[in-house]
């Protein structure tokens, strides 16, 4: 019982000495998003998928049954977190859990 008091007090000693750590912001962005919604052939999207990965089929609302989801996002200004401009316009092309920079 004694040992099993210390352990805890000494569990509790390293979880409250864990400094807190906020988030760092790195950049921040105004941008435009087009989203189009599919429903392809569940055997074709396969083949591009890893094994042991499955698809992720909306069950409800507009993109109802749709296995496959593009998304345009055009960045349009991109800041640091210093405030100052980072980088030109961006366009990048999501597909899934996938994102190309174009």
């Amino acid at each position: 019982m004694h040992h099993q008091i210390l352990r805890a007090l000494g569990l509790a000693a390293i979880f409250f000495s864990i400094d807190a750590r906020a988030q760092t912001a790195v950049e921040e962005s105004i941008e435009t998003r087009f989203q189009l919604d599919f429903q392809a052939s569940d055997a074709a999207l396969k083949k591009f998928l890893p094994a042991g990965w499955d698809l992720q089929v909306a069950t409800s609302g507009p993109a109802k049954d749709c296995n496959l989801r593009v998304i345009f996002i055009d960045r349009v200004s991109i800041n640091g977190a210093d405030g100052n401009a980072r980088r030109s316009r961006i366009g990048c092309i999501s597909a899934g859990c996938l994102v190309f920079h174009l």
